[in-house]
């Protein structure tokens, strides 16, 4: 049996090696956090396979639970956990070309930490840990958001403090909201608390339920909670950016519905929640991404609607439901990641974030366009693409839950003809317009093009075999359904 807690064990410890042997070596860096990733790439492909039959669990230091530290992996951990490291490595390709000279060490560091900590969100077994994992990948974040390129250094500063600002009151909630859990229940270990809770006093554990949504709702960018998004994928160098929409939120979602079906039982109460704000987080993403100019804002704003429809998704709490917010989540941590490397080329090709300076960039950089043209189309929701197969089953979802599923359904083609609007604004202009005067405009070389191939590649594939993905969607649908009782 391969252990789990590789996954975070190699890089913690990496993490701290690094700046070490740069010091004597000054190229190193790089490949030291290459190795790093493709280490974890590796290994959770094994646990990915293994979880895939029979659910792991690894104990630490021989301490059993609820008392001692211990990771839960299963179908969904193992396959979130298998994304977070191949967006990593794809993201270690596209990287050099968008770091600022002379910070690649550090940078280097903070990125392998990053992985590290979004890896044990999603695998570990009990809310302490949880809590950690946050805060590494929040340091990890905040310092990562701080690396930007010559004149978006002051951006990048100002974003830093305000994610850090919000970030901390996040941490604030959730400590306390574990503290209140902890205090009725005298334990902090996920599945224990599942069967303490129901005998627990019923005001605290609300408290907690509304300071725990709180705090991960602010990780998962939900409204009106997700003040720090626009700015700080604005201000990211393009590479964090990548990570922030393909890992840190996806982590931080995940959590978010970790603990609402396992720790709380699929409370319905939690769950009314979850709709009424993914509701608002869709349409004020959708909405608010159709008035930018801005290409990474417009990304940034899409990000929100699209972790909307996932709350929306998640909160109909049935199988189908589940089955397509698990597919979006994939999908769109897939064709987001395409899209903000993509966006990060043209921005680096003509400088500017202007849409409006995307004319004929199709007749420029045709095969950075092409990728930048399927991503989009998989965010949309066009046939033959990711997002289409996820919103279709979404939809089916939605009306298994009855009268309301339908208005929810009419509610979530509305925000999709939005999104339809926006995105196909920015593909015209790179297409269908006469080409900016831009000189010298090139292809970035093959190690930034390659990543967003396999990424395009992949969502390519999710539209046209989506059955290869159920076999592993379904499973993990079921798991979260086993964890509140309804299967």
């Amino acid at each position: 049996m391969v252990d789990p807690t590789l996954l975070i064990g190699i890089p913690l410890f990496m993490a701290f090696l690094i700046p070490s042997i740069a010091i004597g070596w000054k190229n190193s860096a790089r490949y030291l956090a290459g190795a790093t990733i493709l280490s974890n790439l590796i290994i959770s492909a094994l646990v990915f396979i293994e979880a895939m039959n029979n659910p792991i669990v690894s104990v630490l230091g021989g301490w059993q639970p609820p008392y001692g530290i211990v990771f839960i992996v299963g179908p969904l951990g193992s396959m979130l956990a298998l994304l977070i490291s191949s967006i990593s490595m794809l993201t270690w390709f596209y990287l050099p070309p968008h770091i600022k000279e002379g910070n690649e060490t550090k940078f280097y560091m903070l990125f392998v930490l990053l992985m590290a900590g979004a890896t044990g969100m999603v695998l570990t077994g009990d809310l302490f840990n949880l809590f950690v994992f946050m805060e590494i990948t929040s340091i990890a974040s905040f310092s990562l958001l701080a690396y930007s390129r010559g004149k978006d250094e002051k951006e990048a500063i100002e974003a830093t403090i305000k994610y850090m600002i919000i970030g901390s009151i996040s941490s604030a909630f959730f400590l306390i909201g574990i503290a209140l859990l902890y205090g009725v229940t005298g334990t902090l270990n996920m599945a224990d608390l599942a069967a303490r809770i129901p005998q627990a006093n019923h005001n605290v554990v609300i408290l907690s339920v509304v300071m725990i949504i709180t705090a991960l709702g602010i990780e998962a960018e939900m409204f009106p909670l997700n003040g720090w998004t626009p700015d700080a994928y604005t201000g990211a160098s393009h590479p964090v950016s990548v990570m922030f929409a393909s890992v840190v939120v996806k982590a931080g979602f995940f959590a978010l519905i970790r603990v609402i079906f396992l720790v709380y039982s699929g409370a319905s109460e939690a769950l009314q929640i979850l709709l009424i704000f993914g509701l608002f987080t869709l349409f004020v993403g959708e909405s608010s991404a159709l008035r930018q100019t801005d290409l990474k804002r417009m990304l940034a704003y899409s990000s929100i609607g699209q972790m909307g429809l996932l709350l929306v998704a998640f909160s109909l709490g049935n199988q189908t439901a589940l089955v397509g917010g698990l597919y979006a989540m994939l999908n769109h941590a897939i064709a987001k990641g395409l899209l903000f490397m993509a966006a990060g080329s043209f921005i680096l090709a003509i400088g500017t974030r202007d849409i409006r300076a995307l004319d004929g960039m199709g007749k420029r950089m045709p095969i950075t366009s092409v990728l930048f043209t399927i991503g989009a189309f998989s965010i949309m929701g066009l046939p033959f693409f990711g997002g289409f197969i996820s919103k279709i089953v979404i939809i089916s979802g939605s009306m298994e839950a009855g009268s309301i599923g339908t208005l929810i359904a009419i509610l979530i083609l509305s925000a999709s003809l939005i999104e339809l609007v926006y995105f196909l604004r920015v593909v015209h202009r790179i297409w269908m317009k006469e080409p900016a005067k831009y000189t010298n405009l090139k292809e970035p070389s093959f190690t930034v093009t390659f990543p967003m191939m396999i990424l395009g590649a992949f969502v390519f594939l999710m539209g046209v075999y989506p059955q290869v993905f159920f076999r592993v969607l379904v499973p993990a649908a079921q798991e979260l359904l086993r964890a509140m009782g309804g299967a």
